[in-house]
């Protein structure tokens, strides 16, 4: 988060729009993540949470790596439109795979662990993007973090239930 501000500067933005522009890509994800949560909730009540886990985790993984490769600041918006399309997947799906294989005398234990990593992330998550963009350049904040939810996608794959 705190390079998303330094890279969006180096597609040469005025600094008079910076703030507006930045400010405009970062709410799009999560714009898109409350508008397409409800749909990622429906489609997990009929084909499952193994499909979904791997699609939007798959998604999300791709549009972080594609950042990687932008060169022009209007590519992003359709980026960051499915980045968050993505994003709004990771709650529903957590919370729906707790609720149905995790026992009920255990399930609030397990919430809480679940979304004590979600904070986790969102503290750990920027600074590993600020050193990894301080040593190996901004994109590499993205291209990480892409190659993290990757990896996801494939341990997803191997160990979860089908």
């Amino acid at each position: 988060r705190p390079t998303f501000v330094l890279y969006i500067e180096t597609f040469s933005i005025s600094s008079k729009f910076l703030p507006t522009i930045t400010g405009a890509l970062y709410s799009i994800v999560g714009i898109f993540s409350i508008f397409s949560a409800a749909w990622w909730g429906k489609r997990v009540e009929k084909t499952g949470v193994f499909q979904n886990v791997i699609y939007a985790s798959l998604l999300t993984g791709v549009m972080y790596i594609a950042h990687s490769f932008m060169y022009n600041v209007y590519l992003l918006i359709p980026i960051r439109i499915l980045l968050g399309f993505g994003y709004g997947a990771l709650s529903p799906l957590l919370f729906t795979a707790i609720s149905n294989d995790v026992s009920s005398d255990r399930k609030g234990g397990v919430l809480g662990v679940g979304s004590s990593f979600q904070i986790l992330g969102n503290m750990i998550g920027p600074v590993l993007g600020g050193f990894s963009a301080g040593f190996l350049g901004l994109s590499s904040a993205f291209l990480i973090t892409g190659l993290f939810f990757l990896m996801i996608t494939a341990i997803s794959y191997f160990r979860l239930k089908k």
